[in-house]
Order: C-alpha cells, then sequence, then structure tokens
C-alpha cells in the first residue's frame, strides 16, 4: 500500500482530519501525518498532499514528483519547487469558489451601503441617513478573471453589480465586460466604485497596487483585497486612504500573517481587517478532489499542473 503524507504547517487536529476524510475516499492508499513515517519509508514517497508546508519539511521526501495542494495559493510551493521537476496540482474547487463569492457579495453590499460609515457613526451617536443607490449604479472592478474572479463576477452580476473585470491576458470567453493588460488595468481603476482584488501572488503581481495606481482612480473609491497581501503595497494604501484617494478599505490578505499586533492596520478607521477568512478550504469537497486527482496521477492520466512562470 502507497503512502501518502499530509504535509503542512497545520495543527496536528487538522492534519487527522484531512488524513480521514482522505482514507475515507480512497482506502486504497495509507495516508499519515509526516512523523509517523520511518525515515526509509519517506525516502520513497512519490505523491503527497500539501497544505502551506515549510520547504525543511519537503526536505524529508527527496523523492517527491508531484503534490496536492489542498490550498488554492500555490506562491510558496511555486518558490520551493521552482527549477526543480515536482510538478504541483493547486486546489481547483467550486466550494471554494461559491464560498469566495459569497464573502465578495457580502462585502461589496457592505460597502455599497455605507455599512462602513454607519458602523463609525455609531461610535459618535450620530444619527445620519446617507443617500441610497441602486447597485446597478454600482461598478465592481475585479483584478482577477479565473476560477475564483468569474464565480465572483457572476454573483454580483446577479445582484445587480455592474462588473469590469481584469486579467493578466485576454479572456476571449468570459462572459463580463472586461479588459486586459496594464492599459486595461488602469481603465478599470478609473472606473471602479469598489475594486475587487483577486489576484494570486507572482512576481508580476507582487506590488501591482501602489500610490501611483490609487492615482488613477474614481476619488473615494473602496477597496477588498481577497487575493494575495504583498499584490498591495501597505505603505501605500495607507497614504491612498489618509489622502482621500480611497475611502475605505476590507483587507482579509497580508504580508504577513497573522498580522503582528503592532501593525497599523488594526487601528486604523479607514480600514476592516479580517483574519483570512474569506474562502476557507471545505475538507470535504477537498478531499474529493484531491482524492481523483491522486487516482489520475497514479493511472498516469493528466491533471491540471501549475506553470512555475506564470506562478499558478
Amino acid at each position: 500500500m502507497k503512502h501518502i503524507p499530509v504535509i503542512g504547517q497545520i495543527p496536528s487536529a487538522e492534519v487527522q482530519q484531512w488524513i480521514q476524510a482522505l482514507t475515507d475516499r480512497v482506502p486504497e492508499y495509507q495516508f499519515c501525518a509526516p512523523d509517523e513515517l520511518p525515515e526509509y519509508e519517506k525516502a520513497s514517497v512519490r505523491f503527497a498532499v500539501v497544505a502551506n508546508p515549510s520547504p525543511q519539511q519537503l526536505a524529508e521526501f527527496p523523492s517527491l514528483e508531484w503534490v496536492q495542494s489542498v490550498w488554492a495559493g500555490v506562491e510558496k510551493l511555486v518558490d520551493t519547487f521552482a527549477g526543480s521537476a515536482i510538478e504541483v496540482t493547486r486546489l481547483i474547487d467550486p466550494r471554494l469558489s461559491a464560498t469566495m463569492a459569497e464573502s465578495a457579495l457580502l462585502w461589496c453590499l457592505y460597502l455599497h451601503r455605507d455599512m462602513h460609515l454607519y458602523a463609525a457613526q455609531q461610535q459618535s451617536a450620530i444619527w445620519q441617513a446617507h443617500p441610497y443607490r441602486p447597485t446597478e449604479h454600482c461598478t465592481v472592478g475585479i483584478l482577477g478573471l479565473g476560477e475564483l474572479g468569474s464565480a465572483c463576477a457572476k454573483r454580483l452580476s446577479e445582484q445587480g453589480f455592474q462588473i469590469f473585470g481584469w486579467s493578466r491576458t485576454a479572456k476571449p470567453d468570459s462572459e463580463f465586460r472586461h479588459t486586459f493588460g496594464p492599459a486595461g488595468l488602469s481603465d478599470v481603476l478609473a472606473e471602479s466604485d469598489i475594486l475587487l482584488n483577486l489576484l494570486p501572488l507572482t512576481s508580476a503581481t507582487r506590488d501591482l497596487l501602489t500610490l501611483a495606481e490609487w492615482r488613477q482612480c474614481q476619488s473615494g473609491m473602496k477597496v477588498i483585497n481577497f487575493g494575495r497581501g504583498p499584490t498591495v503595497n501597505e505603505s501605500d494604501l495607507i497614504t491612498a486612504l489618509e489622502s482621500g484617494l480611497l475611502s475605505y478599505a476590507v483587507l482579509d490578505v497580508f504580508k504577513q500573517e497573522p498580522l503582528p499586533a503592532e501593525h497599523p492596520f488594526w487601528r486604523h478607521e479607514k480600514i476592516q481587517v479580517l483574519p483570512h477568512i474569506s474562502a476557507p478550504t471545505s475538507i470535504d469537497s477537498a478531499a474529493e478532489i484531491t482524492a481523483r486527482n491522486l487516482r489520475k496521477k497514479d493511472a498516469g492520466a493528466a491533471v491540471p499542473i501549475v506553470n512555475f512562470e506564470q506562478g499558478y
């Protein structure tokens, strides 16, 4: 029976949940925690299931050929395996997409209906209504039109929001208004009332959003970052908020996580901090997808593989 370790910087109780969920679906494999394998067994492991593993954890398995990530983001794995022959499959899960779309709808409505202003007014006992605008008069710019971005666009469009998407390359099959490339990014920034960032972290997206980009926006635009923290320059974001270029930011991802207690985001009146909860992985649905990919890979069939040059 083949051993498949579940490797990650996650609590041991969560590792055991993954082991049980995977064993229920593919009992022909022996899933286990890394410390349950003797060294000679580790040397023969070819496949692994990973959840944000450290390079040190992965180095214990010198014969790895393929890993299935149970997270959508794979930038750390790309850095770890760059230049190697190891293949990485990231999690593409419809349930994850649905959860992200739910969060996008929640926070877009929160900002559109001025709930952030009412929350601030309550602190000073201010009774003041703000003008109502239909969602049809609000444009949500979405950066990233992959699985997550497309699901969010669909959910927001159903609620009446106008969608203007942006991606690295053209998306000719997208049903939503969209653009691409540097010039296209400027267009999206200029037209959006709310900007929803869902971009993965790559060499091309690191610090993509700086003060130069915020100066291209409508004055007072609101920002939601559910992608990756380092795609947004943190000090420039604060400058944009304090200067009025932006009016509010909902942040679920950060350059350093957990966000340090001394970080200025925690106490900024125009920032809502969330602890990376916009789209948590469902163990049940992710285990189904992992089981299917594992059987395919073991049978020599093709599975989706991360492009290390693109970073996703």
